[in-house]
């Protein structure tokens, strides 16, 4: 329970770092810095427990979305997309200031470090 409650946290967190990258790490990596993030922002049980709720009930409404006949392709993928970033701001309200700002800072050396990378 603990370690599917951690990698649900975990998942989000990195979602939310990763906003819209384009391209995708290798599953080893991905979850490496999940964990990295996770400990790094030293989430409360409370916290844990809220993040837990939002990504269960993320699930629930993707599945309907995606299960919905009535839909177009299209307008599915626009309602998943928004659904994301409904789940982002839930989560962000759970944060502390010193946890966003902690998550800016990994995210900005994320970044630097990728372009640093590409040169």
């Amino acid at each position: 329970m603990k370690k599917l409650l951690f990698l649900i946290c975990l998942s989000t967190i990195v979602g939310f770092t990763q906003a819209q990258s384009t391209t995708a790490l290798p599953a080893k990596a991905d979850k490496h810095q999940k964990i990295k993030i996770a400990k790094e922002l030293n989430f409360s049980k409370s916290q844990k427990q809220q993040m837990k709720a939002i990504k269960q009930n993320q699930k629930t409404q993707m599945a309907t979305i995606t299960n919905n006949t009535a839909l177009s392709e299209n307008d599915k993928k626009q309602q998943l997309k928004q659904l994301k970033v409904e789940q982002k701001k839930a989560i962000a309200k759970l944060l502390t200031t010193e946890q966003k700002v902690k998550l800016a800072d990994l995210k900005q050396k994320k970044e630097t470090d990728k372009a640093n990378a590409d040169q």
